[in-house]
């Protein structure tokens, strides 16, 4: 119990500053041995179940609001997000729980062409976020911060898994991606701000696209299962 608690302090200092609030929760291994914790004080647990299917259903919303992965634009023969999922909706309240968590520094948001994601940590971290609203209690998935967290091989990840990268880029796993001959080579993934950027110029457009196992190695893309929650109080 006391390497648990080490192990936990040390996440804490890892995640951002926020006003927190402990509770009980089906799945979760409460901080500080389910002790009261002072208000303001950083609250973080562990989720030990599978929350990847809702993850994907989210990260498929934002495409389009059908949750099929596919949508009515394409760029480049590559499904792209066409409506306003960051700001457009009704959630105004993830959208700013999360902007200020970032310090403002979102990226371009809303829509211009295609669907305006910003930063793709950012935009993947409000996936998580607005996934998340079953937990209850204020609890919600969130992103670690930094972008060393994820540490499993990609081949290892499945659908709803976040794909990290130090490039940096972050990326939500879709669904296997097949060569010809029905073998798996990579990942489709949804994503913000990596489809149509050229010329060095950030496009910030959300979008699904095919990645392979060579490409994401090359870029040094590991896999992580969505399992940090934070206890947010508004």
């Amino acid at each position: 119990m006391r390497t648990k608690m080490i192990c936990l302090a040390f996440l804490l200092m890892l995640l951002p500053a926020c006003a927190r609030q402990a509770t009980d929760i089906t799945g979760v291994e409460k901080p500080n041995n389910g002790a009261p914790i002072k208000p303001g004080a950083e609250i973080a647990a562990v989720y030990t179940g599978d929350w990847t299917n809702h993850v994907l259903s989210e990260a498929r919303y934002a495409l389009n609001r059908s949750r099929s992965g596919r949508s009515n634009l394409t760029y480049q023969g590559q499904f792209m997000g066409d409506w306003n999922y960051v700001t457009g909706g009704s959630d105004n309240r993830a959208y700013e729980a999360k902007r200020r968590e970032y310090s403002g520094s979102t990226g371009p948001v809303g829509f211009r062409t295609y669907e305006l994601g910003g930063w793709c940590k950012f935009w993947a971290d409000l996936v998580l976020y607005r996934s998340s609203y079953g937990l209850g209690n204020g609890w919600h998935l969130c992103l670690p911060s930094g972008y060393t967290y994820a540490t499993a091989d990609v081949r290892t990840a499945g659908p709803g898994w976040v794909l990290q990268s130090t490039l940096p880029h972050t990326a939500i796993v879709d669904a296997p991606y097949y060569a010809a001959n029905g073998s798996r080579i990579g990942w489709w993934v949804i994503d913000s701000n990596w489809i149509g950027s050229t010329g060095g110029q950030y496009s910030y457009w959300v979008g699904r696209h095919a990645m392979t196992f060579a490409v994401l190695q090359a870029y040094g893309f590991r896999a992580w299962k969505p399992n940090y929650m934070r206890a947010y109080v508004n």
